[in-house]
């Protein structure tokens, strides 16, 4: 891989970042202080298990995310998952402002440091979708034609950040289940029709 093609994937990564950042951001801060906000917890929720050590697989999920820029070959099959993450990540940005749920609360502390780190990046709002779990599938989705034997490894680690979300209680099952929705609809819908543009913009 030569400079002016790493220059190429540190700047993908940069805006995929930034625009999850300000989109992500933006939508917390105009919903917070809504008071009232439905709660989606069910039964089921309430029999997970609390394991704050996870948070460590919760967090794993930004270089999780950076596999693509290492993995994928090619600059036009790179450009087509960054954009379609791009476009969860507004998706969910909208449902976060027009659909507004309340996040599933945390068991009392005190609570280990990456937790507690944990939390604090995931702001106080922004539950339904998970975008932790639509981008990891979608990122596991657009990396598997390239992974050969570490397909295996790969979909373990996205399954324990899957599962992160839930024994942390970042999200619940509800939110999790609307990031695999999204990921479905970023992935078989979406992607298809940027891969078109890109193929068309040359």
């Amino acid at each position: 891989m030569d400079r002016s093609e790493l220059i190429f994937r540190a700047k993908i990564g940069s805006v995929v970042a930034l625009w999850f950042a300000a989109l992500y951001g933006a939508a917390d801060h105009v919903m917070r202080g809504t008071p009232g906000l439905p709660s989606v917890l069910t039964r089921w929720d309430a029999m997970l298990p609390f394991w704050p050590s996870f948070a460590l697989f919760y967090l794993s999920v930004t270089p999780f995310l950076c596999l693509p820029l290492l993995i994928v070959p090619g600059r036009p099959a790179l450009k087509v998952l960054a954009l379609t993450l791009m476009a969860e990540i507004a998706l969910g940005a909208v449902i976060f402002v027009t659909f507004p749920v309340a996040p599933p609360p945390l068991p009392a502390g005190p609570h280990p440091v990456l937790l507690r780190l944990a939390d604090l990046i995931n702001l106080d709002l922004n539950n339904l979708p998970s975008l932790h779990v639509a981008l990891t599938a979608t990122t596991l989705l657009g990396l598997r034609a390239y992974l050969g034997r570490m397909l295996v490894p790969v979909t373990l680690w996205a399954a324990l950040i899957g599962l992160s979300t839930l024994v942390t209680r970042q999200h619940d099952l509800a939110s999790c289940a609307a990031g695999l929705v999204l990921a479905a609809l970023g992935h078989w819908g979406i992607a298809p029709r940027i891969r078109g543009y890109v193929a068309g913009s040359g």
